[in-house]
Protein backbone atom coordinates (compact mmCIF):
# COMPACT_ATOMS: atom_id res chain seq x y z
CA UNK A 1 0.00 0.00 0.00
CA UNK A 2 2.69 2.72 1.18
CA UNK A 3 4.12 1.50 -2.22
CA UNK A 4 1.39 2.32 -4.52
CA UNK A 5 0.81 5.87 -2.39
CA UNK A 6 5.14 6.90 -3.12
CA UNK A 7 4.32 6.24 -7.12
CA UNK A 8 0.56 8.16 -6.75
CA UNK A 9 3.03 11.03 -5.09
CA UNK A 10 5.70 10.49 -7.99
CA UNK A 11 2.69 11.51 -10.40
CA UNK A 12 1.80 14.12 -8.90
CA UNK A 13 5.62 15.75 -9.04
CA UNK A 14 5.98 16.22 -12.90
CA UNK A 15 8.34 19.14 -14.16
CA UNK A 16 7.15 22.23 -15.04
CA UNK A 17 7.63 23.50 -19.05
CA UNK A 18 10.35 26.13 -17.48
CA UNK A 19 12.08 23.25 -15.62
CA UNK A 20 12.57 20.95 -18.58
CA UNK A 21 14.09 24.19 -20.21
CA UNK A 22 16.38 24.24 -17.49
CA UNK A 23 17.35 20.73 -17.71
CA UNK A 24 17.58 20.17 -21.56
CA UNK A 25 20.13 23.65 -21.37
CA UNK A 26 22.18 22.23 -18.59
CA UNK A 27 22.73 19.16 -20.36
CA UNK A 28 24.00 20.57 -23.61
CA UNK A 29 25.85 22.96 -21.40
CA UNK A 30 27.72 20.24 -20.03
CA UNK A 31 28.64 18.36 -23.36
CA UNK A 32 30.05 21.97 -24.43
CA UNK A 33 31.82 22.28 -21.30
CA UNK A 34 33.60 18.64 -21.53
CA UNK A 35 34.37 19.20 -25.07
CA UNK A 36 36.44 22.52 -23.97
CA UNK A 37 37.39 21.32 -20.91
CA UNK A 38 39.12 18.39 -23.10
CA UNK A 39 40.90 21.26 -25.51
CA UNK A 40 42.06 22.90 -22.16
CA UNK A 41 44.21 19.71 -21.37
CA UNK A 42 45.76 19.49 -24.49
CA UNK A 43 46.40 23.10 -24.34
CA UNK A 44 48.09 22.99 -21.28
CA UNK A 45 50.05 19.33 -22.01
CA UNK A 46 51.10 20.57 -25.67
CA UNK A 47 52.19 23.94 -24.37
CA UNK A 48 54.25 22.74 -21.58
CA UNK A 49 55.73 20.47 -23.97
CA UNK A 50 56.93 23.06 -26.15
CA UNK A 51 58.17 25.81 -23.55
CA UNK A 52 59.38 23.77 -20.79
CA UNK A 53 60.77 20.67 -22.57
CA UNK A 54 61.55 23.28 -25.65
CA UNK A 55 60.09 21.08 -28.08
CA UNK A 56 59.55 21.32 -31.48
CA UNK A 57 55.89 21.50 -33.11
CA UNK A 58 55.17 17.64 -32.76
CA UNK A 59 52.18 15.72 -33.33
CA UNK A 60 51.46 14.31 -29.71
CA UNK A 61 48.81 11.48 -28.73
CA UNK A 62 46.11 11.14 -25.93
CA UNK A 63 48.52 9.14 -23.82
CA UNK A 64 50.82 11.79 -23.79
CA UNK A 65 48.44 14.58 -22.78
CA UNK A 66 46.97 12.36 -19.71
CA UNK A 67 50.83 11.58 -18.86
CA UNK A 68 52.06 15.46 -19.13
CA UNK A 69 48.80 16.09 -17.36
CA UNK A 70 49.02 13.38 -14.42
CA UNK A 71 52.42 14.98 -14.10
CA UNK A 72 51.74 18.32 -13.58
CA UNK A 73 48.46 17.43 -10.78
CA UNK A 74 50.76 14.99 -9.41
CA UNK A 75 54.00 16.85 -9.21
CA UNK A 76 53.90 20.46 -10.01
CA UNK A 77 50.61 21.41 -8.16
CA UNK A 78 51.96 19.13 -4.95
CA UNK A 79 55.39 20.95 -4.91
CA UNK A 80 53.94 24.45 -4.89
CA UNK A 81 51.06 23.79 -2.61
CA UNK A 82 54.17 22.60 -0.03
CA UNK A 83 56.07 25.87 -1.08
CA UNK A 84 53.04 27.88 -0.42
CA UNK A 85 52.68 27.06 3.09
CA UNK A 86 55.92 27.30 4.60
CA UNK A 87 57.19 29.63 6.67
CA UNK A 88 60.45 30.92 5.22
CA UNK A 89 61.05 32.10 1.67
CA UNK A 90 60.19 29.68 -0.95
CA UNK A 91 60.72 29.59 -4.43
CA UNK A 92 59.18 27.15 -6.99
CA UNK A 93 58.12 26.70 -10.47
CA UNK A 94 55.11 27.06 -11.80
CA UNK A 95 52.84 27.91 -14.90
CA UNK A 96 50.68 31.11 -15.29
CA UNK A 97 47.38 29.65 -17.19
CA UNK A 98 45.50 32.68 -18.07
CA UNK A 99 47.26 33.22 -21.36
CA UNK A 100 48.00 29.34 -21.64
CA UNK A 101 51.91 30.45 -21.31
CA UNK A 102 54.30 28.23 -19.49
CA UNK A 103 56.05 31.59 -16.76
CA UNK A 104 58.57 31.20 -14.21
CA UNK A 105 56.45 32.21 -11.23
CA UNK A 106 58.07 32.37 -7.60
CA UNK A 107 56.58 32.54 -4.21
CA UNK A 108 58.38 34.77 -1.82
CA UNK A 109 57.43 36.16 1.61
CA UNK A 110 57.54 39.51 2.04
CA UNK A 111 59.27 40.82 5.40
CA UNK A 112 55.97 41.15 7.14
CA UNK A 113 55.13 37.67 6.25
CA UNK A 114 52.82 38.05 3.61
CA UNK A 115 52.86 35.92 0.63
CA UNK A 116 53.76 37.59 -3.02
CA UNK A 117 53.22 36.04 -6.51
CA UNK A 118 55.83 36.77 -9.19
CA UNK A 119 55.59 35.53 -12.71
CA UNK A 120 57.31 36.50 -16.33
CA UNK A 121 56.15 34.70 -19.17
CA UNK A 122 59.54 33.34 -20.11
CA UNK A 123 58.16 30.67 -22.94
CA UNK A 124 61.50 28.66 -22.27
CA UNK A 125 63.85 28.41 -24.77
CA UNK A 126 61.20 30.11 -27.00
CA UNK A 127 61.00 33.53 -25.68
CA UNK A 128 62.26 35.29 -28.01
CA UNK A 129 61.13 33.88 -31.14
CA UNK A 130 57.28 33.63 -29.58
CA UNK A 131 57.66 37.54 -28.48
CA UNK A 132 58.46 38.38 -32.23
CA UNK A 133 55.56 35.93 -33.09
CA UNK A 134 52.86 37.58 -31.26
CA UNK A 135 54.51 41.23 -31.79
CA UNK A 136 53.63 40.30 -35.91
CA UNK A 137 50.37 38.72 -35.24
CA UNK A 138 47.78 40.78 -33.13
CA UNK A 139 45.36 37.84 -32.73
CA UNK A 140 47.74 36.28 -31.05
CA UNK A 141 47.36 38.48 -28.28
CA UNK A 142 43.99 37.94 -27.21
CA UNK A 143 43.39 35.58 -24.49
CA UNK A 144 42.06 32.33 -25.08
CA UNK A 145 39.72 31.68 -22.09
CA UNK A 146 37.59 29.42 -21.05
CA UNK A 147 34.40 31.41 -22.36
CA UNK A 148 36.15 32.14 -25.63
CA UNK A 149 36.75 29.00 -26.64
CA UNK A 150 33.57 28.05 -25.92
CA UNK A 151 31.73 30.96 -28.02
CA UNK A 152 34.16 30.78 -31.15
CA UNK A 153 34.36 26.97 -31.05
CA UNK A 154 31.07 25.37 -30.13
CA UNK A 155 28.40 25.49 -32.61
CA UNK A 156 25.42 25.60 -30.21
CA UNK A 157 22.92 24.86 -32.81
CA UNK A 158 24.57 21.50 -34.05
CA UNK A 159 25.33 21.20 -30.23
CA UNK A 160 28.84 20.19 -32.47
CA UNK A 161 33.25 20.92 -31.71
CA UNK A 162 33.60 23.41 -34.62
CA UNK A 163 36.91 21.83 -36.00
CA UNK A 164 36.83 23.91 -39.44
CA UNK A 165 37.71 27.14 -37.05
CA UNK A 166 40.62 25.27 -35.23
CA UNK A 167 43.13 26.58 -38.53
CA UNK A 168 42.18 29.63 -36.96
CA UNK A 169 43.51 29.01 -33.49
CA UNK A 170 46.79 27.16 -34.06
CA UNK A 171 48.12 29.58 -37.09
CA UNK A 172 47.63 32.19 -34.06
CA UNK A 173 49.05 30.07 -31.03
CA UNK A 174 51.33 27.58 -32.47
CA UNK A 175 52.89 26.83 -29.07
CA UNK A 176 49.17 26.20 -28.00
CA UNK A 177 48.16 23.52 -30.29
CA UNK A 178 49.96 20.56 -31.64
CA UNK A 179 49.22 19.78 -35.38
CA UNK A 180 47.05 17.23 -35.19
CA UNK A 181 45.10 18.87 -32.67
CA UNK A 182 41.86 18.04 -34.79
CA UNK A 183 42.14 14.61 -35.00
CA UNK A 184 43.46 14.22 -31.31
CA UNK A 185 40.36 16.20 -29.61
CA UNK A 186 38.19 13.84 -31.55
CA UNK A 187 40.01 10.35 -30.16
CA UNK A 188 39.86 12.28 -26.98
CA UNK A 189 36.14 12.88 -26.93
CA UNK A 190 35.40 9.17 -28.47
CA UNK A 191 37.51 8.04 -25.57
CA UNK A 192 35.94 9.65 -22.52
CA UNK A 193 32.62 8.89 -23.95
CA UNK A 194 33.44 4.96 -24.00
Amino acid sequence: MSQMNQQAELALVKSTSFEKLVARIKADNEIRDRHIKILEKIMIAYSYIMCMLESNSRRITADDVRTVNGFIVDVIYQKNNKARNQACNSWTDDYYLKEYLWAKCSYVRDSNGERRLWHNDKLLGKSSHWQVFIEQNPESKKLLTFYRLQEELWDSGAQSFCYDKLPDFVKNYPWIFPPNIAELHKEMVQLENL
